[in-house]
């Protein structure tokens, strides 16, 4: 059958622009609907949400009463599995019961003052009044707050004959550990409260002067129960390792080295209250300060002797180990200038020729790098030197001059940037001790540039030979046909003989050769190698030794 509304309701609806759309949205008077939908549509869509969430909460309802009616009141609606069973002994490390019997129905210990400070895991407590995440009365105040329902007494049944009222603990009995500040002043002797967790319906079976005592039990612990009459659950504290046993000194336990079965079994009354061992730590503090003066002191002496030591074998004028005995080895690396700011593109060189920002930012860089070899006064020593006197005086090194060996690459012509023939300046590492060997006309490599060999047969068989030469080159074929002409500054394409050894005088710069690009195609990444020439450079193309590369890209 054909539906004619159907396919009436498949015509997309004319575009009216974005607002009219939005309005139309909002009420649309051909179709007579609101928000895209007719009265009739929003009818049966409220229609089936509001059976739909009616039914929901019938259904929630059904579910919360039939709960509460079965959860009795006066005790947990789940008990422990085996209520039989009990704890008969425990140790702690303030975290953890060790048991006689260890399943999930035997109660837990916890412990005040709990603070956790400075983001650890586990709590720690750590005095120092000058610090206020560690200051005493942080402690002491976490501590009244603890003893505040034992304060109040009214509701409690002294003698404990009367099930209605649960026994009273009486904190007199924790002794100095019942009173302010619980031994957080000096001269610090801190107490720290253990209490048993609250587990109902619990009835510990107890150690007693008959018992068979078990052997990890400690010896001190195990008198203590021979000789005690009184039904306890009894606790002992030691150090997690060897170092804390001998460090955290006495402990007293008080009132006694355990918890009165008397306080158990826990029923549900309301103000109930756990009773309480406090751990009374006598001189933690003297010996543990002791200990880390003595430590410290000892790291201080044997530091101090080691930098003696290595001081006494280090030079200010040269390093310890040169060339082939040293890390940096003898075959020195390339760098270059600019370079950008962003870590990611640190071998590429950007801008467009006609944002004078752009290029400012890059002649910027430019400027900062070279002030040293612009402003004379900076750097003492300076001499000026050339092939026919290349040694300079004793204490000297030879200048590098940048206003009439570098032509266009000179700041005062921005480096060529504003003409779209940027100039990129190539440097050689400093290796102390590190002698160029030179190639003969004899011994030039095959792989050579023709263009640098012919530049350096220009020169016969003159001085000018001493040097380590530079060639730069796009990276691939179509690299080197979008690089266009290239010239160098200064003209001798390299770095002169004289500048070399480096022998860490005040004033020495590293020679720079700038490289101008003369013509570089437009809207293109050129990827761009330069290499040093010498005997004694390693050259290695995967590995980028003996070479640099960075990518150019002049945009319109």
């Amino acid at each position: 059958m054909h539906d004619e509304a159907y396919y009436e309701r498949r015509v997309p609806i004319r575009d009216l622009g974005p607002w009219k759309n939005f309005l139309r949205f909002l009420w649309d008077r051909e179709r007579h609907t609101v928000f895209d939908r007719t009265l009739k549509q929003w009818g049966q869509l409220g229609l089936f949400y509001s059976c739909f969430y009616g039914l929901l909460f019938t259904l929630f309802g059904l579910h919360m009463r039939i709960g509460f009616k079965n959860i009795p009141k006066d005790r947990p609606y789940m008990e422990h599995p085996s209520p039989g069973k009990s704890i008969t002994g425990s140790r702690i490390l303030f975290h953890q019961p060790l048991n006689r019997d260890s399943h999930s129905g035997h109660p837990g210990l916890g412990f005040v003052p709990n603070i956790h400070a400075y983001d650890s895991l586990a709590p720690v407590i750590w005095i120092n009044k000058n610090n206020p995440q560690s200051r005493p009365q942080r402690y002491i105040d976490t501590i009244n707050n603890f003893f505040n329902d034992y304060r109040n007494s009214y509701v409690y049944n002294y003698k404990c004959d009367s099930k209605k009222k649960p026994c009273f603990f009486d904190i007199n009995s924790l002794g100095k550990c019942s009173t302010s500040p619980y031994g957080y002043s000096e001269p610090y002797q801190p107490c720290v409260y253990i209490k048993f967790n609250k587990r109902f319906g619990w009835t510990p079976i107890y150690y007693n002067t008959t018992s068979e005592l078990p052997e990890y039990m400690p010896l001190k612990l195990k008198s203590v129960i021979k000789s005690t009459p009184q039904a306890h659950i009894w606790i002992s504290c030691s150090g997690v390792t060897n170092f804390d046993n001998q460090h955290m000194g006495n402990i007293d336990y008080l009132p006694l080295g355990g918890f009165s079965v008397k306080y158990f079994p826990f029923t549900g009354h309301p103000n109930y209250l756990s009773p309480t061992v406090a751990l009374l730590f006598n001189n933690i503090t003297g010996v543990t300060g002791l200990f880390y003066l003595l430590f410290f002191s000892g790291l201080i002496v044997l530091f101090s002797i080691c930098m003696v030591g290595l001081m006494a074998t280090i030079r200010k004028d040269k390093p310890t180990w040169t060339l082939d005995q040293s890390l940096i080895g003898s075959s020195p690396g390339l760098g270059f200038r600019p370079i950008s700011d962003n870590p990611r593109q640190l071998a590429l060189i950007f801008y467009k020729n006609n944002n004078e920002t752009q290029i400012k930012t890059w002649t910027r860089r430019l400027d900062d790098y070279l002030e040293h070899y612009r402003n004379r006064t900076m750097l003492p020593n300076r001499q000026r030197c050339d092939y026919k006197f290349p040694k300079p005086k004793e204490g000297n090194v030879c200048a590098v001059d940048l206003d009439t060996d570098f032509g266009i690459c000179s700041p005062s012509n921005q480096y060529g940037f504003n003409n779209s023939s940027p100039c990129v300046f190539i440097k050689l590492n400093k290796i102390f001790d590190w002698v160029p060997e030179y190639y003969q006309l004899s011994e030039l490599p095959s792989d050579m540039p023709k263009d640098l060999v012919d530049h350096i047969k220009s020169y016969g068989n003159s001085s000018e030979l001493n040097t380590v030469w530079v060639s730069c080159q796009g990276e691939e074929a179509e690299d080197r046909e979008f690089l266009g002409p290239i010239k160098y500054f200064p003209e001798i394409r390299g770095f002169p003989g004289y500048y070399y050894p480096y022998k860490n005088i005040d004033g020495y710069l590293s020679p720079l050769v700038a490289v101008n690009f003369k013509r570089p195609t437009r809207n293109k990444i050129i990827n761009v190698e330069c290499r040093a020439w010498a005997k004694n450079i390693i050259f290695h193309q995967r590995q980028k030794i003996g070479m640099i590369h960075f990518e150019l890209r002049i945009d319109d």
